[in-house]
């Protein structure tokens, strides 16, 4: 009799045992969905940052061109009201109007394609950017993926030990069973 007691105390240890380690692994794998959540959310917060100041970028450079062109006009403006007071003493204001009008056009030019040299960087590191926020989504999907294998990987390893461990005490209670009915059933013991 205390050997199917003991059985049945050691099977109930062992399903609380079980038990406990299935909630336990069961709230691992729901902190890493969590974790997973939370780490996909700042990552496609990082990408709408990006794209703000992309927008930023791109409104700035848009200024930045509006006002190179400004200054060519004034420059040229200068220039022609240079030329033509010159020109009414000197006689040679075609000339002198010419070169500075080059000489405007070239340094307008350099700025533009300075600016949208400087345009091409920017939109260059905000793709890569963009890229590698989309990457750390897809590592969180996959340490969410990961941690819920684990969790199942470690509940089956603990299934199988359990049924091991039921399987023995089946093994203690039947066996004890057995002697006792022996024992009754030898002749002279019943009736």
């Amino acid at each position: 009799m205390a050997a199917i007691t003991t059985a049945l105390i050691s099977a109930g240890v062992a399903a609380a045992g079980l038990g406990m380690q299935a909630y336990g692994m069961s709230q691992q794998m729901s902190g890493a969905k969590q974790a997973a959540a939370a780490s996909q959310a700042i990552a496609a917060d990082e990408i709408q940052q990006d794209a703000l100041r992309r927008q930023a970028m791109e409104l700035s450079a848009a200024r930045q061109e509006k006002e190179i062109l400004r200054n060519q006009q004034r420059a040229r403006a200068l220039a022609l009201n240079a030329t033509v007071n010159q020109g009414g003493q000197t006689g040679n204001s075609t000339s002198a109007l010419g070169g500075a009008v080059g000489q405007i056009s070239g340094q307008t030019t350099t700025n533009q394609v300075g600016l949208e040299q400087n345009l091409a960087l920017g939109r260059s590191m905000f793709d890569i950017n963009n890229d590698v926020n989309r990457q750390k989504m897809l590592m969180a999907q996959a340490g969410a993926t990961s941690a819920m294998g684990q969790g199942f990987s470690s509940l089956g390893g603990s299934l199988l030990g359990a049924s091991g461990a039921a399987g023995n005490v089946g093994a203690t209670a039947w066996g004890g069973a057995s002697s006792l009915f022996n024992f009754y059933s030898k002749p002279g013991l019943i009736g």
